[in-house]
């Protein structure tokens, strides 16, 4: 598989495929195995594949931390937060 084919061919266009989410899934857990805690989703898109309820290795969605941060500046509470982020489950 080649990740930017499913960002860009797929995921871009509204298309999720149940043999892309089963590859980033694979990838996730053998992570998790090798000892990595936690995984990021560091593009924009992927979170439209893979949700937390998908795996039990915590993820991180760089779209939904930068948008809550946003929301909470916005509010003018502190910008950022490790515990926010509930590094408490790593």
């Amino acid at each position: 598989m080649h990740h930017d084919s499913v960002i860009y061919r797929e995921l871009c266009l509204g298309v999720v495929k149940a043999g892309a989410k089963a590859e980033y899934l694979e990838i996730i857990t053998s992570s998790a195995e090798r000892g990595h805690r936690g995984g990021i989703l560091g593009c924009t898109e992927i979170g439209l594949l893979i949700q937390q309820a998908d795996t039990d290795v915590p993820l991180f969605d760089t779209t939904e931390i930068h948008a809550e941060q946003a929301v909470q500046r916005a509010l003018g509470r502190v910008w950022f937060s490790l515990h926010s982020l509930s590094v408490g489950a790593l």
